[in-house]
């Protein structure tokens, strides 16, 4: 699946990272499938940290459409999502190993 040659080219434009890959992701919005797949998305792990410091018990995400919502919520449930295998973890880990949240 995800291999030691995962290396995007990432770079910072208004403040916000992007991961180029090969392609775009047009009407994906699994978030395994797209950093597996090397597609080209605009980095939002730090919303899982939004999410961990915030004292809200519900939060609601409103933004326009296409905007990633679906793709934020696949973040979310991949990162949140506890493990039951060895395997899952390893899985886990490598889709973030690459974002902001991991440093």
């Amino acid at each position: 699946m995800l291999g030691s040659e995962f290396k995007p080219y990432t770079d910072t434009r208004n403040n916000a990272n992007v991961i180029f890959g090969a392609s775009v992701a047009v009407g994906k919005d699994n978030f395994e499938t797209i950093i597996s797949n090397r597609l080209t998305f605009v980095d939002k792990s730090m919303l899982v940290k939004e999410f961990i410091e915030s004292s809200d018990s519900v939060s609601l995400i409103l933004r326009p459409r296409r905007f990633g919502k679906s793709t934020n919520l696949s973040m979310l449930n991949y990162f949140f999502k506890i493990p039951y295998s060895r395997e899952e973890n390893n899985i886990s880990r490598k889709l973030f190993e690459k974002l902001k949240i991991s440093s």
